[in-house]
């Protein structure tokens, strides 16, 4: 969740969301100051602000202005400009961040801009080219900001609605059936892998191929790509994807060193239908939060969210319709009547009763659902008081 952070001009005074150029920034709602964290003042005002690259007239002062509303660990730097329109930024040394107070960053922007028309001005005209190739962006930046309240307020809702008049239909369900194959593939695929095996989700043949034995190579491979994302989670403040990444390495260590090879199978076929509850449920929460830049989830978290709600929606009304009568049970295989089908093997080869198999699903699908809610409702009320 968002990290709770205050203003460091007005006492006690919480910081707000705050979107602008595609960002999201902490805004104080009764001085109008602004806190941008490291990198984001250059990508709100369009260049850097290294002098090396445009040579502004800064002079540092020393860190002993107010209390840093980003690490709450320093204090902040005054960083003043010594032309005529006099400018103050106060800067973290710490976390890298930025403050600017009320109106500084109008004021800002309208000095960048005609120093940047003073320096095109100076500039000889580049000579034609023939060349087609597009210009790679100096820098990362979102294109869907999160912030925006009406988005908080009615994605899920809209998601849901179609979600559950597709599972709701036996007709329709068929174009939910890929999206739900999809996910209860990759629930067995990445239970694999976090449990040492190699695994490939074969979605054209409604299978995973998953390898018998543990693996020290894929072992090593899953836990270093966790690493990898939760440093990148550290760097870039992503408190969600940081707790995501941290609850993947628990399973991880779950399933490779704290369980035999005969039970770390069971749960990876567990995690057929596991994984449509699970990875759905990760979808949809996941669309109110940031992730590392290189992810793009500004744009595939709209993309992803009717299809996980859709999975949810299916699931939901599945375990309900099985707790009330143990016939819908889907026994087999996902394309036909095969007795090596997920809930075949547990209680064939596991000896899970059918109770035993209905209760973890339903229990699982309920929990999920109890998390979904309990998030629409926080950012419910978030956007409500951003929009009055």
């Amino acid at each position: 969740m968002d990290l709770a952070r205050f203003c460091p001009r007005c006492s006690g005074v919480g910081l707000t969301d705050f979107p602008d150029n595609g960002l999201v920034m902490d805004y104080c709602p009764q001085c109008r100051g602004l806190w941008c964290d490291r990198g984001e003042i250059e990508q709100l005002v369009g260049e850097p602000l290294d002098p090396a690259v445009l040579p502004l007239p800064f002079e540092l002062g020393k860190p002993t202005g107010p209390e840093c509303p980003g690490c709450s660990d320093g204090r902040l730097a005054l960083r003043s400009t010594t032309g005529e329109e006099h400018i103050q930024l106060f800067d973290c040394s710490k976390c890298g961040g930025t403050w600017l107070d009320g109106g500084v960053l109008q004021r800002l922007r309208k000095l960048l801009r005609g120093l940047r028309l003073a320096r095109q001005a100076r500039q000889p005209r580049p000579a034609p080219t023939h060349s087609s190739a597009p210009v790679a962006p100096s820098s990362y930046q979102l294109r869907l900001p999160f912030g925006v309240p009406i988005v908080r307020a009615t994605a899920l809702p809209v998601a849901f609605l179609i979600g559950w008049l597709l599972s709701a239909s036996p007709k329709l369900m068929i174009i939910a059936f890929p999206m739900q194959l999809t996910f209860h593939e990759f629930g067995h695929t990445i239970a694999a892998w976090l449990s040492g095996r190699m695994a490939v989700p074969v979605l054209i043949a409604a299978q995973t191929w998953v390898g018998g034995e543990r693996s020290v190579i894929v072992t090593v491979v899953v836990a270093a790509s966790l690493g990898f994302l939760g440093w990148l989670a550290i760097k870039e403040r992503r408190p969600f994807t940081l707790v995501a990444t941290c609850g993947f390495g628990v399973a991880q260590l779950f399933l490779t060193f704290l369980t035999t090879s005969d039970e770390s199978e069971m749960w990876d076929v567990f995690a057929g239908l596991g994984g449509e509850i699970l990875l759905s449920t990760l979808v949809i929460v996941a669309f109110y939060y940031p992730a590392p830049d290189r992810l793009r989830w500004d744009f595939w978290r709209y993309i992803l969210l009717v299809p996980a709600a859709i999975v949810f929606c299916s699931n939901i009304l599945l375990w309900l319709r099985v707790r009330r009568d143990p016939a819908f049970l889907p026994m087999g295989a996902a394309v036909g009547p095969d007795s090596n089908g997920d809930l075949n093997r547990l209680m064939g080869d596991w000896g899970w009763s059918v109770e035993q198999v209905s209760a973890s699903y339903l229990s699982l699908t309920l929990f999920c659902g109890l998390i979904i809610v309990g998030h629409y409702v926080f950012f419910l009320a978030r956007a409500g008081s951003k929009i009055t």
